[in-house]
Order: C-alpha cells, then structure tokens, then sequence
C-alpha cells in the first residue's frame, strides 16, 4: 500500500462501496455512512460479484466524529503522513449537506474528488475548499446494489477524472494512479467540465426511461420507441450544452449512450434502484439541469422535460404510498 491517502467514501451506497473497496487494496479506506448496508459491511464483509469478484473489509465510520475519534491525528499527520482524500458519491442534492458533516476532518492537506451525476457538484465544493485540492470525475461503471455488504458489479465502463484548475494537474495524476493501480482505469483530463457534461447527457438518456419502465439498460434499445426517445433526449441535452458554451469531448455523444446501454444490459440504473427503493432521485441534477439551462438560453427540450416530470410523478407517488402504508401499520399496532 504505497499511495499516501487515507481515502473517506463519503455517501457509501453501491458506488462509493465498489469504489472504496477496490481502493482499499491498494490504501486505507474508510467508507463513511449510515446505511444498514454498512453495518453489514462491519460485521461481515463487503462483497463484490459479477464482473469483480472480491470479498473486502474497508473500515468503517457511521459519522465523521467516529473517524475523529478512532485516535486519528489530523489528516497530513497521521500514519506516514498520509492526507484524507474524500470521495463523494452522495446523491447531488445532498453535497451541501455531506459538505457541512465532513468539514471538522478536513485539513489544509485535504483534497475532494466528486463522482457523483448531474451538474454542480463541483460548485458546492469550492464554496468551502480551495480550486486546486478539488477534482472532479465520472465513472460509467455499473454497480447494483443486492443486499447488505453485498453488490453486484454489472457493467465495466470508463473513469475520468481531472482537475477543475490547472494547479490540481499533479494531484489529480496521483489519484488516476491510486484507481488504476486498483484495478479502476482511469484517466485524467484537461476537461473535466466537457466530461461531466457528456455524463450528465448519458444519464439523461438512460436513467429516467428506465426509471419509468423498470427495465434494465440492455433493454431500452431493443425496443424501437425507445431507442428513438434516446436518441431525442441525447440531440436536445447536446445542443443544449453546446448552446451553453460546454466544450464536449471528440466523440459521437448518441454513439457513447448506446455504448453505455450495451456495456451495462445487466445494470438496473441507479434512478431506478432509488424509485424501486422508494428514494428520492437526482432527477433534478441530470434532465432537470438541461432544462434549466434550455430555459436561461431561451431553448425547448420537451423530451427532457416531459422526462423529468414523470419521474417527480412516480416519485411523489411511491413517497405518498409509502406514508400511507406507515400509517396503515401504525394503526394496526394500536388495534387491540
């Protein structure tokens, strides 16, 4: 382990676990939540199937006073010098908030990598850190969560990263390195932003069609109506970007989403493992932010709207069902 991170997962559902556990063949990892699953993780195991197969034991935190109390010095000055790399995998709208919970482990030596979808994320972290220790990433691996301390690695895909400034060049080399040395190929870019953004127009493409179907992605292109709408939603999100001034990278944006559905068939979207959980999605991160961004350029991208409002559909429909049948339990345990 000869990388000098002390790494914190911050929000370690099916990514950041699959993340954070690769990594900690190569460093320490800490995978920081408060999820059934990671208690699993604690007490048993993490394991990896599919197309990993792996069976690991990162540490972990239930909170950032945990870590701060497992007798750490502050990150730089802990075990052989290590300094804290904090991931972030929490779904977009809860970074302000992931943010706020981590900043007492944070140190001037610290650095943050985001991995999450949609747009902004980066903009929340230079709010509180320094431009050169921020880095921002995609990763088009397909990881589904089974049960917990258990996930299924489902589809092998492409993981870039790059710093948002060009001081952050060597750190964000050190991190390419720690990844692919732990078996995550990765990267680096001079555009990250272009990068995020041909993530941003994948997702809008995939995750709310199968959202709404319940397919899997390997499903969505044979079928011909379906195929069709991604190709809509793929032009509308692309000339959007374009129309915003995004340098998208050299490649055939609708060409990378019908990759990304093959490369994946098995994987079950992440919009739609928070619907069928009855989470909230990021929705407003990915087709939202094309829309909004349309609206400031005064453009119309009706596919990604109509797209966004079904999912806010099934969404407050699965939260109003879910209540009702809290209610309906609460009154059966006061039935004598």
């Amino acid at each position: 382990m000869g990388h000098p991170f002390h790494v914190v997962i911050v929000g370690a559902g099916a990514l950041g676990s699959f993340v954070g556990g690769l990594l900690s063949t190569q460093t320490r990892v800490t995978l920081l939540g408060r999820e059934a699953h990671l208690r699993a993780v604690r007490e048993r195991e993490l394991r990896i199937s599919g197309l990993t197969e792996l069976i690991l034991h990162p540490e972990v935190a239930f909170s950032p006073e945990e870590i701060k109390e497992n007798g750490e010095l502050p990150a730089g000055e802990g075990e052989k010098g290590m300094r804290r790399l904090f991931i972030f995998t929490v779904k977009g709208y809860d970074t302000e908030r992931a943010v706020r919970d981590i900043l007492p482990i944070t140190d001037e030596e610290s650095a943050f990598l985001t991995l999450q979808n949609g747009v902004g994320n980066e903009e929340v972290l230079r709010a509180h850190f320094p431009d050169e220790r921020i880095i921002g990433g995609v990763t088009s691996h397909g990881i589904t969560f089974q049960e917990p301390g258990q996930i299924i690695h489902a589809g092998k895909g492409e993981t870039v990263i790059g710093a948002i400034r060009r001081e952050g060049d060597p750190l964000a080399k050190e991190v390419s390195e720690l990844f692919t040395d732990a078996g995550i190929e990765t990267r680096v870019t001079r555009n990250i932003c272009g990068e995020v953004w041909a993530k941003l127009i994948v997702n809008a493409a995939i995750n709310p069609i199968t959202a709404i179907t319940g397919l899997k992605n390997g499903q969505v292109p044979e079928l011909p109506e379906l195929a069709e709408t991604v190709k809509g939603v793929v032009g509308e999100a692309e000339e959007t970007a374009r129309a915003a001034g995004i340098r998208l990278p050299g490649c055939n944006m609708l060409e990378k989403t019908f990759g990304v559905l093959r490369s994946t068939a098995d994987n079950r979207s992440s919009m739609l493992q928070d619907i069928l959980n009855g989470k909230r999605t990021e929705i407003d991160s990915i087709n939202g932010a094309v829309v909004r961004y349309a609206e400031r350029l005064g453009r119309d991208v009706p596919l990604n709207r109509t797209l966004t409002a079904l999912v806010k559909a099934i969404e407050g429909k699965e939260n109003r069902e879910n209540k009702n049948i809290e209610i309906e339990q609460r009154g059966n345990r006061g039935v004598k």
